[in-house]
């Protein structure tokens, strides 16, 4: 190889080497933002409490905030969201690490990843009403509502309300290895539910709504609708296989309406 050649190569790794640290952005404090693209990482635990920000961290669009290994502490009141998309599309927050304390845990608009994740004592936590929203071992407990999103992929994800408000709401669902337990909804969708090992019950409302359910290998159980057992509620007869439930029902307005069961639970 010739020196020029080899120059010009050493030239190549170093810009490389200094175009990715460059991609690296330490977050300190509340406030800060992760620009378009970047990854940012949180160097400390951060409190919010008593910050004039209006966010904890801002993520910008197509970019990753990496808890780290530390905890973001919002507020409740003044309203804050602990994490939040800055006219991001796209973004991902990933553990492992702890996000508590505030209003909303982390908000988005349009898709948004959540990795390996702890978020406690929120009262929103996670919230994605109109987007796309995958979970990947989440854990989310002692909250008003636990999580929304319009569409909603989930593994190894456990929700525990501890009889304070909504599991899991939206639109369509599609979980493996989920848990949830002690909520008003276990899993409360307007359109599909399909789930593979999803273990839901003692919910003080229904286990699962939709309008199409299907469970392979799961357990809907003790689940109870003003004083009757209602497990599965849905528009179409739902799909069970390898499932156990106690009792389902027809759902049959855009309300409270209960119909006929279908006869897929053992007590229907």
């Amino acid at each position: 190889m010739s020196r020029a050649k080899g120059l010009t190569r050493l030239a190549v790794a170093l810009v490389t080497c200094l175009a990715t640290r460059a991609l690296a952005v330490d977050i300190t404090d509340c406030g800060q933002r992760v620009p378009p693209g970047d990854t940012g990482v949180l160097q400390n635990d951060i409190d919010c409490t008593t910050s004039d920000a209006i966010a904890g961290i801002f993520v910008g669009d197509r970019a990753t905030l990496s808890l780290n290994g530390h905890t973001v502490i919002g507020r409740a009141y003044p309203y804050m969201e602990a994490v939040v998309g800055d006219a991001a599309r796209k973004f991902t927050v990933s553990g492992p690490g702890v996000i508590s304390g505030a209003d909303v845990g982390i908000s988005g608009w349009k898709r948004v990843a959540v990795n390996d994740v702890t978020l406690t004592g929120n009262t929103i936590g996670i919230d994605v009403p109109i987007g796309h929203l995958k979970l990947t071992n989440v854990d989310v407990n002692g909250n008003a509502t636990g999580i929304s999103g319009r569409t909603i992929e989930a593994e190894q994800v456990t929700v525990n309300m501890n009889s304070g408000g909504d599991c899991i709401i939206g639109r369509n669902f599609r979980g493996t290895d989920v848990t949830v337990t002690g909520c008003y909804e276990g899993v409360g969708m307007l359109g599909r539910v399909s789930a593979n090992r999803l273990d839901d019950r003692n919910n003080v409302t229904t286990g699962v709504s939709g309008t199409t359910v299907r469970l392979v290998d799961s357990i809907v159980t003790g689940n109870i609708f003003i004083g009757h057992k209602l497990d599965i509620f849905s528009r179409r007869r739902p799909r069970l296989i390898r499932t156990v439930c106690d009792a389902s029902a027809t759902w049959i307005d855009e309300g409270t309406g209960v119909g006929p069961t279908w006869g897929v639970c053992a007590g229907d």
